[in-house]
């Protein structure tokens, strides 16, 4: 439906204006952080690249089983955890790109009432796709947000 499609358009628009949000970071400000206790710009890339996976994830198993159960993850960890000081910056932007690719590619392929699959997320309860992908989106925005108060920060 026309509704479906505009979503998926958005989803596009807004991976895109994240993606061009951090292009004009410059290498040596991509690791600065406003405030000790604060992400950088390239923590912020490390952590939507890995929110993509998570989401696609959820995407696909969505589709593929009946009422998988989401698993939540602890963003809070991940920097340190996942050593996103040493990261690729490069690697995680080009991942964000690919996999929303992806996503678009997968979610603009399924029948419409595939759209109303569930899954079970433990704090969220029962989320249909158009929950998940709604969340991306606002999940982007968010972080979109973050980005243009650090760089006018540095």
């Amino acid at each position: 439906s026309s509704d479906l499609n505009e979503l998926l358009s958005e989803y596009t628009k807004t991976v895109n204006e994240f993606l061009a949000e951090v292009d004009g970071v410059s290498k040596g400000d991509l690791l600065k952080s406003p405030k000790a206790d604060e992400w950088s710009v390239g923590f912020v890339i490390h952590h939507m690249a890995d929110s993509e996976v998570h989401f696609a994830s959820r995407f696909l198993n969505a589709l593929a089983e009946d009422k998988p159960k989401i698993m939540p993850f602890n963003e809070e960890v991940y920097p340190e955890k996942l050593n996103y000081a040493a990261r690729d910056v490069a690697a995680s932007k080009a991942a964000v790109a690919s996999l929303s690719i992806f996503v678009t590619g997968l979610l603009m392929g399924i029948k419409p009432n595939d759209w109303n699959r569930i899954s079970n997320h433990p704090e969220n309860g029962e989320m249909t796709l158009i929950d998940l992908l709604t969340k991306v989106i606002s999940h982007y925005k968010a972080h979109i947000g973050q980005i243009q108060t650090i760089k006018s920060a540095l």
